[in-house]
């Protein structure tokens, strides 16, 4: 995969998407209100934290006006070949911080390509990965919904466990077998995600994104990311300062 552009597009006016035929393949990934999109013809509605990649050499345009403010991550690149080895569709992605990563980088005046090509590539490889769940047992593919849809810090993997009425031991072992990691590990990688999301796509204060995920207070939010992730949520927040929004 190579990448070529990105941006965030904002807008509080009435907007619809205008009629377009790119050479390369779009990424949409949005932060807002729905956005109506039609693509060779066919509808497709993306609903908050949903993602579409349109297709090189195919028209797409808006459907029809969206509703209230509008806000999306823009992202354009080449794909290897014409097989597509990741989801044109996507109901959820775990990392939208790596978005304004790629964005920051791309801006930045003599970064690799190499750079940018990885972090789309582990954009494309998480989306590959978590949404394409047929081939594994259905009790961990619904482990790993409800664990994505409800974690805290005050979700625990007994919590988890006694919800599907099995012991905590058992399915640490059946996610360790199929995903590579334990339960709490697992716990603790989507509420480390959620925070670096909520850090880099909004304006809450570090206080509220630890009440947000129901920490104690926000030192104990502050200590658990410094553990994680080697910094503090506040230093990760500014690490990543160029931006490139566009409002038409």
């Amino acid at each position: 995969m190579k990448f070529d552009y990105m941006g965030l597009f904002y807008t509080d006016n009435p907007w619809i998407h205008p009629e377009r035929t790119e050479k390369t393949y779009e990424l949409i990934y949005n932060l807002k209100n729905d956005i109506y999109l039609k693509e060779d013809g066919k509808p497709i509605t993306l609903k908050k934290g949903e993602i579409a990649i349109l297709k090189a050499g195919v028209k797409h345009k808006g459907a029809k006006q969206s509703e209230g403010s509008v806000s999306f991550y823009w992202l354009h690149f080449y794909p290897e070949n014409d097989e597509t080895t990741f989801p044109l569709f996507a109901k959820s992605f775990s990392s939208p911080h790596l978005f304004r990563e790629l964005m920051h980088y791309s801006l930045v005046p003599g970064v690799s390509q190499s750079l940018k090509d990885s972090i789309l590539m582990h954009i494309l490889s998480l989306l590959s990965y978590e949404n394409n769940r047929e081939g594994l047992p259905k009790t961990v593919s619904e482990v790993l919904s409800y664990i994505q849809a409800n974690a805290t810090i005050e979700l625990t993997a007994e919590k988890v466990a006694s919800h599907f009425s099995y012991s905590s031991e058992h399915l640490s072992r059946l996610t360790k077998k199929h995903c590579g990691f334990t339960l709490k590990a697992i716990i603790d990688s989507v509420i480390i995600n959620s925070a670096k999301n909520l850090l880099s796509n909004t304006n809450l204060s570090v206080k509220e994104i630890s009440a947000a995920l129901k920490f104690f207070n926000s030192n104990a939010f502050v200590n658990f990311f410094k553990y994680h992730e080697g910094l503090s949520p506040s230093a990760f927040r500014n690490q990543f300062t160029y931006m490139h929004i566009n409002s038409r």
